[in-house]
């Protein structure tokens, strides 16, 4: 599963949810104000690796969250709605293209938590 992160965060277009998204401005019409779950790509990556998830499941089920949570919260005239959609579609792709295994995962952690920005990135993992 760590792999697999690491390929959708390199993703073209995963950028934007490497990082925690910006809430939509309360006063436009249509667009919710209250931010359920927050959660990206990096936390779910860090919670990866310190042996939060527990089932192979729970792993794609916060990647689902990310992106259903920023087409939920975010209007549909949005960029960052428009580019959720085309990461779920990816990210489905890349799942069944994988072949994720489904199961419990180990427990063992890295003895070194390096994972670098892809290059032209303006961003860190903080691992």
């Amino acid at each position: 599963p760590r792999e697999f992160m690491k390929e959708l965060m390199k993703y073209d277009g995963a950028q934007p949810f490497c990082r925690p998204q910006s809430l939509p401005v309360p006063d436009v019409a249509g667009c919710p104000k209250i931010q359920v779950n927050p959660l990206d790509l990096n936390i779910i990556y860090k919670r990866l690796v310190k042996g939060h998830y527990k089932h192979t499941n729970d792993v794609t089920d916060s990647v689902r969250c990310v992106f259903e949570n920023s087409v939920r919260f975010h209007c549909p005239t949005e960029l960052v709605h428009q580019q959720a959609r085309k990461m779920q579609i990816h990210f489905e792709k890349l799942h069944a293209d994988k072949h994720l295994p489904v199961g419990p995962l180990r427990s063992s952690l890295p003895t070194k938590n390096v994972f670098p920005a892809p290059e032209g990135i303006g961003y860190e993992l903080d691992i």
